[in-house]
Formats: C-alpha cells, structure tokens, sequence
C-alpha cells in the first residue's frame, strides 16, 4: 500500500493502482481506507468513473475524499453531483478551498496538483 502510496503522489497514478490493488487482493480484509487510497490514485490518472465508485465503498467521506469525487464529477461534466460534494465539503470544512486543500497534499509535479484544481473548481468550489 505504501508503494502505491508513494506513487500517487510522485506522478504514476497507473502504477499506484496497480500497487493498491495488489496490496487489497494480499489482504482481503484491508482497511476501508485503502479505498480512499485506491480512489486518489483513479483519479491522477483520470479514471474517473472508477474513482468514484472506489470513494462509494468509504462508510464516511472527509472532506478531502468529497473533494477528490467533486473533482471527479466534474471531470465526466457531471456538474450537478459535483456540487452535491462541493457543498458537502463546505459542511464539514467551511475554510477549505481548492487552493488550501491542494497545498495540504504531496504532489511532486505541478500538473496533478493543477489536473485537480481545476476540477475543483469547475465542480464550483472557490
């Protein structure tokens, strides 16, 4: 899961997945937040749709998973859902924004940080 880990936020989200996945087969009864994990990783690299559906199997959403299936909403035109999270984000965190969320996450390269801001805020958050 580490490695997989590590690679989400260097800049090879296709091999992240394929380390997450591998780390979830190894352990049946991983985690729930491997999904969180799992979901972070689909969306760098714009595997939208099944990033969302890995975010579905969290219990609960924080407001940073909300932000990351916001952006992912966005990013299949899904504008109506992507706001159903945008203000979920804003009841659980009413100072988040777009910029101070992407500032708290290890992005190597500026492209993913960008890649989500922009969804971010095409989902309407500021």
């Amino acid at each position: 899961m580490q490695q997989g880990e590590l690679l989400t936020w260097t800049g090879d989200p296709d091999g992240a997945v394929e380390w997450i996945e591998k780390a979830m087969a190894l352990n049946p009864f991983h985690p729930e937040r491997f999904w969180s994990h799992l979901g972070r990783a689909l969306f760098l690299g714009s595997n939208y749709e099944p990033a969302i559906r890995a975010f579905k199997k969290l219990s609960y959403l924080d407001a940073g998973q909300h932000a990351f299936v916001a952006a992912s909403n966005a990013g299949l035109d899904q504008l109506e859902f992507a706001a159903k999270h945008v203000e979920k984000i804003k009841s659980l965190d009413r100072d988040m924004t777009a910029e101070s969320y992407i500032a708290s996450l290890p992005f190597r390269d500026n492209a993913d940080s960008e890649h989500l801001r922009d969804l971010l805020i095409k989902a309407g958050m500021s």
